[in-house]
């Protein structure tokens, strides 16, 4: 569960950020197709989450110097920034989310900060991360992070050649309830209006699935 009480434990660097940002995100909010457009830099998105994934591992193991990860040999973990050895490493978030913003969608890689930042815990302390298969995002999770809406502030590099198949690495999230709210407007008006379309599309198939039927047995009476 996503706890408010937990935040008194949480180290500083985990807390809600929410008085350093509110006035850095304030009329800079842009769409996801307007991504395509826009030079190199930092951009804030409003968006819902779709799914949640991962690269393979929804976590990896980090030095616990200086947070590159590590390769495990025998062991041990090996860290080819410092160069050393160690029997221990930390576990750190790496997740994959698939945002729409009601128009478009885009791919989201949240590192471990950002996601701490959600979860209000370490990845070690999520229930069942010592047992769940690596490869399996943990119900958890999901259930934290999934169909919900976040300002995302992520990084847009102009030299990636294709920008539409890239994911953007967010470097913050934004968890507060009424920031979002008063900021997504565009956003929830955007998903209302993709949930009409999609019903006038679920009603026109259903109308030439009907209309299929009846001329295969008009057919088959001829």
């Amino acid at each position: 569960m996503c706890d408010d009480s937990f935040l008194s434990d949480l180290p500083s660097s985990l807390k809600s950020d929410k008085p350093k940002i509110v006035d850095e995100f304030e009329g800079k909010i842009k769409s996801i197709d307007a991504l395509f457009c826009l030079e190199e830099g930092h951009y804030w998105i409003c968006a819902k989450v779709e799914s949640v994934s991962c690269f393979g591992d929804w976590f990896y193991i980090s030095c616990k110097k200086c947070g590159k990860k590590v390769d495990k040999l025998n062991n041990q973990f090996y860290c080819s920034g410092c160069q050393n050895f160690d029997g221990f490493g930390s576990m750190r978030y790496m997740l994959k989310l698939e945002v729409f913003n009601g128009t478009s969608t885009a791919e989201l890689i949240l590192w471990d900060k950002e996601c701490a930042h959600i979860m209000q815990k370490k990845a070690l302390e999520v229930n069942g991360a010592e047992v769940i298969s690596a490869n399996i995002v943990p119900k958890e999770i999901e259930q934290c992070i999934a169909v919900k809406n976040f300002l995302f502030k992520i990084v847009l590099r102009n030299e990636d050649e294709f920008l539409s198949m890239k994911s953007y690495n967010v470097k913050k999230v934004v968890t507060d309830v009424d920031i979002i709210k008063k900021h997504s407007a565009n956003l929830l008006s955007n998903l209302e209006a993709s949930k009409k379309a999609l019903s006038y599309e679920d009603m026109f198939l259903e109308e030439c699935n009907n209309l299929s039927q009846i001329v295969e047995e008009v057919t088959r009476t001829l």
